[in-house]
């Protein structure tokens, strides 16, 4: 006889029926608390996550950090590659490099220490408000969370200033230093070693441009005749002594774009005015006036024009109020006491330049100077000792060729004895 295989369950499942019904219930209700445990703790995580994520934003808000990126694009910059940028500072062309690895921000040719202004966080890069101040001049800062900034209040250029770049200030190179060059090579190279005023010589061309250069008959082709402003700008200047070593040479104009781009340098011009007449002279000051406000009316708040005697001061004041001028005293045979009372009747007469151990001006005439609200300012030095002794002797400062802002930290920074 044949058995069958099949094995009829039904009545094993009818018998237990309500065994399995309960065990199905409580393996729903353990899956249900399972499930809820595990969003629970998904939402919990995620909760952290979003109190540390809020918690590090804060520390950056607090801190004034902010994301390369954002800031970079609010400025209206594109992002070329990496960290480089590229976009315009009041129709000047500027390309920005922040580079990281060297620990400095390059703007064109000009570079800023953002030692310790930079962090990397989870992969995104920020900067913090000071390395955007160095490199845009502006005062970056939250509101209401979002990323706002404005342009920094200027002070006047001798609050923080006690040394002026003469002529640009030297061309340093391993061979030899290069002095009254008033090229571009001299300006960025000191403009990067912290210099903030430059001095520049200013001497018409041909054509009664305003080029940068102390005379034709020391420099150009050394002959007393002017360069057109066409030749003057394919030449390759020259120092003094001349080296042999040659310079990119610049116009008025050319220095004022720099102006544009770096918006915490100064200007103060030394424009040969005693080798003109006064009608002459005022050309030359109506020349920058114009030059000035084809491209910002602010550029002339940063122009510190240098007179030579007292008929130069209405003059120049005929053409603009400039805010500050400076009184040089090198061209006149006035004594001390008129050049300080006569000072002492303008407020933007600020600062009064002697020459160094100028025998006028001894401690009674430096005090009397002081008294009057006035500074003082030796020229022409160009060694820390004599740096040393102008300021003991009661000079404010001093314009250089080869100091630097880091030689005058280091006296500011001396402890009196």
């Amino acid at each position: 006889m044949r058995l069958s295989s099949r094995i009829d369950i039904k009545p094993f499942f009818k018998k237990h029926k309500i065994k399995f019904l309960t065990l199905g219930i409580l393996i729903s209700i353990a899956l249900i608390i399972f499930a809820a445990f595990s969003i629970g703790k998904s939402y919990e995580n995620g909760k952290i996550k979003k109190l540390l994520k809020l918690k590090s934003e804060k520390v950056l808000i607090d801190k004034k950090y902010f994301e390369i990126d954002d800031v970079m694009n609010i400025l209206g910059y594109r992002k070329r590659k990496n960290e480089v940028y590229t976009g315009k500072i009041d129709g000047q062309d500027v390309t920005v490099f922040w580079d990281f690895h060297n620990k400095v921000c390059r703007k064109n040719s000009y570079k800023y220490d953002i030692s310790g202004e930079f962090l990397e966080k989870n992969g995104v890069k920020y900067v913090n408000a000071k390395a955007l101040k160095k490199a845009f001049f502006l005062d970056f800062s939250y509101k209401n969370g979002n990323i706002t900034y404005k342009e920094c209040k200027l002070d006047k250029w001798y609050k923080n200033n006690p040394l002026v770049a003469h002529a640009g200030g030297a061309v340093r190179e391993k061979s030899v230093t290069s002095c009254y060059t008033n090229s571009r090579d001299a300006f960025v190279q000191n403009y990067n070693l912290g210099h903030r005023v430059f001095e520049f010589d200013i001497y018409p061309t041909a054509d009664n441009q305003m080029a940068l250069i102390h005379d034709w008959d020391k420099f150009g082709m050394k002959n007393g005749q002017a360069f057109s402003t066409t030749e003057w700008k394919n030449f390759r200047g020259t120092s003094k002594p001349d080296y042999g070593h040659t310079f990119t040479t610049m116009m008025l104009s050319d220095i004022l774009d720099q102006m544009l781009i770096n918006k915490d340098m100064y200007l103060i011009t030394d424009t040969k005015s005693t080798d003109f007449t006064m009608d002459e002279a005022k050309i030359q000051f109506q020349e920058l006036y114009n030059e000035a406000m084809k491209r910002d009316p602010e550029l002339l708040d940063r122009i510190i024009p240098q007179i030579y005697n007292e008929d130069m001061y209405s003059m120049v004041m005929s053409v603009y109020k400039f805010k500050s001028i400076i009184y040089t005293t090198y061209a006149t045979k006035d004594s001390a006491k008129k050049i300080i009372i006569f000072s002492a009747k303008h407020n933007n007469i600020q600062v009064i330049t002697v020459k160094y151990k100028d025998k006028r001006f001894g401690l009674k005439e430096i005090n009397m100077l002081h008294f009057a609200g006035k500074l003082l300012y030796n020229h022409t030095i160009d060694t820390y000792k004599k740096y040393t002794n102008a300021r003991a002797l009661g000079a404010d400062g001093a314009y250089t060729n080869v100091l630097t802002p880091e030689d005058g930290a280091v006296y500011d920074n001396l402890t009196s004895r």
